[in-house]
């Protein structure tokens, strides 16, 4: 599943299948009650999820300042931005930096997400890190914790 969920994410594409499956062995799994918030808004990001089971709603609150922009389905008040399911991840910016997160994470079953910590994943990545932030320059543009 790791594999599969991060095979086109660009923070693993620039590692070999043996520093990918080191890293893949310091993800850790979490059991999540149906309604827990796993990622708060404006706080700061230190995980890196993937979603191993059940389904999560992406919601974000307005009157952030400056205001973000996580997506661009558009939601009335209080519904889902986006859906998460099995395979797909999220908080991937939290591997770099402790910028603020962009959105709310809620689990709306019973759910299981493996992740990773941005401690754990730095000391895995070790001589990658030249490569992986000059491919956050190209996909950010330069801007890490925007």
């Amino acid at each position: 599943l790791l594999s599969y969920a991060t095979s086109s994410n660009f923070l693993f594409t620039t590692m070999s299948e043996s520093e990918r499956s080191d890293v893949f062995m310091l993800f850790e799994r979490y059991p999540v009650k149906a309604g827990d918030v796993v990622v708060r808004q404006a706080e700061p990001g230190d995980y890196f999820y993937v979603v191993e089971s059940g389904q999560y709603d992406v919601f974000v609150q307005s009157g952030m300042d400056p205001p973000l922009l996580v997506h661009t389905y558009s939601s009335a008040s209080g519904q889902p931005v986006l859906r998460l399911y099995a395979g797909q991840y999220f908080g991937e910016r939290a591997l770099l930096t402790s910028a603020k997160r962009a959105a709310n994470v809620v689990a709306s079953g019973r759910v299981t997400l493996l992740a990773i910590s941005r401690s754990r994943f730095e000391s895995a990545l070790g001589p990658l890190q030249d490569g992986v932030s000059s491919t956050v320059e190209v996909v950010w543009g330069g801007r890490v914790g925007v």
